[in-house]
């Protein structure tokens, strides 16, 4: 799940992202768990970063734009897989099966 918080000050603009990442086994009906210290990378635009979600499968980071111009598509790739997230989906949960280690 992904989440955007925008904020402008005179001559920038920025997003805060707050990152959740959980996993549920496949064939398994169970509660998702949170991805624990899990590291994953993300791209905004131009801008490329890595991070690792906290002990609630959380991670954050900011995008700031100087010129006025945010970008409204930003990747994340985890585990190998690439998942993109852009404004029309409406940065909303996106359901992966994955294993949980």
């Amino acid at each position: 799940m992904v989440d955007r918080v925008f904020s402008a000050r005179s001559r920038s603009m920025s997003y805060r992202y707050l990152v959740r990442i959980s996993c549920q086994p496949a064939g398994e009906n169970i509660i998702r768990r949170p991805a624990k210290n899990a590291s994953f990378k993300w791209k905004i635009g131009a801008e490329k970063g890595s991070s690792t979600t906290d002990s609630n499968g959380r991670a954050e980071f900011t995008q700031t734009a100087f010129d006025g111009n945010l970008t409204e598509t930003m990747e994340i790739e985890y585990q190998k897989q690439h998942l993109v997230f852009s404004t029309p989906k409406g940065l909303q949960t996106v359901t992966v099966q994955q294993d949980c280690r």
